[in-house]
């Protein structure tokens, strides 16, 4: 929660608003790996095996860019461009 605090705005705070992807990527998901990856005192080979269970269909892959899950995240985050940069570091 510290972690998240401090960094607002580029964190994603786990709301569960983006869990209605229309095309069924796990956002939330795939950030908390992402969370896990970049913190410190996680194991980024973890995170890795965790993002490495999901389905392919709920991968950044089949993102369509429709933008649902930004209009609906109440922080503003950027979601398209964190799900794209949580598949170059975990994938």
């Amino acid at each position: 929660q510290r972690h998240v605090a401090a960094h607002r705005g580029e964190t994603c705070a786990m709301c569960s608003a983006c869990l209605g992807c229309p095309r069924g990527v796990a956002v939330e998901e795939i950030l908390r790996c992402s969370l896990y990856y970049r913190q410190e005192q996680n194991d980024p080979a973890l995170a890795r095996a965790v993002y490495h269970e999901l389905a392919p269909g709920q991968l950044p892959q089949n993102c369509a860019d429709c933008g649902h899950c930004e209009r609906v995240c109440p922080n503003g985050l950027p979601v398209r461009r964190l799900l794209r940069e949580a598949h170059v570091a975990l994938a």
